[in-house]
């Protein structure tokens, strides 16, 4: 994941992922972790890597695991297919450095890849 974003590795970083054929299709990462939230970062590599297992997994480790509040992301406008995948996923826009950077939230509340009750602490 970070070789593909250029991303540094920060000190501390989770992720899920999904393999097929001992290959990784799809990964989801976590960091810059604060008290009710953290970043999340998405890798995919096949149009079929995502299903509904994963982003399951994906959104219930951080919210019923860790028991955060929101996930945030970061994209660069330019990334097009980021930014659909992001609306797609229910991240809701908060902010924009124009021309540079996207910000998104996702509220736990709000997150549909949970069941209802699992939505609300």
């Amino acid at each position: 994941m970070h070789a593909r974003s250029g991303l540094p590795i920060q000190q501390e970083f989770h992720g899920v992922a999904r393999e097929v054929n001992g290959q990784i299709v799809a990964a989801f990462g976590y960091d810059s972790f604060q008290p009710a939230g953290c970043a999340l970062h998405l890798c995919i590599d096949s149009p079929t890597g995502l299903n509904r297992a994963l982003l399951g997994a994906a959104f219930s480790v951080p919210f019923k695991q860790w028991g955060y509040k929101y996930l945030a992301a970061i994209i660069q406008t330019s990334n097009a297919k980021s930014l659909t995948i992001a609306a797609r996923l229910g991240f809701n826009r908060v902010g924009e450095i124009p021309g540079e950077l996207w910000f998104g939230v996702m509220y736990r509340d709000d997150c549909r890849w949970l069941k209802p009750a699992e939505r609300v602490r």
